[in-house]
């Protein structure tokens, strides 16, 4: 699996001045709007890119099938804990078609209901050569920005949608037990298995989560897998998101076989 330029947004974070494409919005833009959007984008980028590349993390196909099997229980995280932090999130469709590259910025306090936020989602589609600017969702400063490509609308993905999805990921990599690599700039290393070339100047993390491959299979009655959240820490009074794997009553517990990750790894690329 390789990491680049040109399959992701990475050259961004090197950039004063980004190139984007800007589709259709819901809300309709002039092309006074659309320019207007370029030019507020690109004046505050450059103070913006540093914060955005203290965390660059690669987001693998397991973590992310892990990752929506939880979604439902991490809304009640959501609902208690505060959050502050920068970054940058990178990962591929099944298809590898396209590679999505979310910038953000977010800083949430819910004692006293304050939340601010800068949101980038863009998408670079192999056959395009700029990347699209999908969503765009800034609040803070008494002002708020809400922008979803109608691709997503028209499909009943708003900026709800945009926003619950960033912040799952992020409460999902702090409360699961998750694997990760640092694969250093124009580097290469493993992680489960699936090789990864890091083409780009700087270090990338791959997050990964195997172990939600593990099964039980046996004769006895089968109960599914599930997603807990076990109290943990001093007086129990901390949560850990936790996998239960399928288990049968009177059966006994194997290891299940490893995703394919060969075929994972061939999937189609952006050079």
């Amino acid at each position: 699996m390789k990491i680049s330029y040109n399959s992701s947004c990475l050259k961004f974070l090197e950039q004063e001045v980004i190139d984007f494409g800007i589709p259709d919005y819901e809300r309709p833009l002039t092309e006074l709007d659309k320019r207007q959007l370029a030019e507020d984008i690109n004046r505050t980028w450059p103070k913006r890119a540093e914060a955005f590349n203290s965390k660059v993390r690669y987001l693998s196909r397991s973590f992310y099938e892990a990752y929506h099997h939880a979604k439902p229980k991490l809304a009640a995280l959501w609902a208690q804990e505060d959050m502050s932090e920068a970054g940058t999130l990178i990962f591929v469709d099944r298809s590898g078609s396209w590679t999505t590259t979310i910038f953000y910025a977010i800083a949430s306090n819910h004692s006293s209901q304050e939340l601010e936020y800068v949101i980038y989602y863009f998408t670079k589609y192999t056959k395009l050569e700029y990347p699209n600017l999908d969503a765009c969702l800034m609040q803070g400063n008494n002002k708020k920005l809400e922008l979803v490509a109608k691709f997503f609308t028209n499909k009943g993905f708003g900026e709800k949608y945009f926003m619950s999805e960033l912040i799952g990921i992020l409460l999902f990599i702090k409360h699961a037990e998750v694997e990760t690599k640092i694969i250093e700039g124009n580097r290469r290393g493993y992680q489960a298995a699936v090789k990864y070339v890091n083409e780009t100047k700087g270090p990338v993390e791959v997050i990964d989560s195997t172990w939600f491959t593990n099964i039980v299979r046996t004769e006895g009655f089968h109960v599914r897998g599930f997603f807990r959240l076990q109290p943990v820490g001093p007086g129990r009074s901390e949560r850990k998101l936790t996998w239960i794997n399928d288990f049968e009553k009177h059966g006994y517990s194997r290891k299940a076989k490893k995703p394919n990750h060969e075929t994972e790894a061939q999937a189609p690329t952006q050079e």
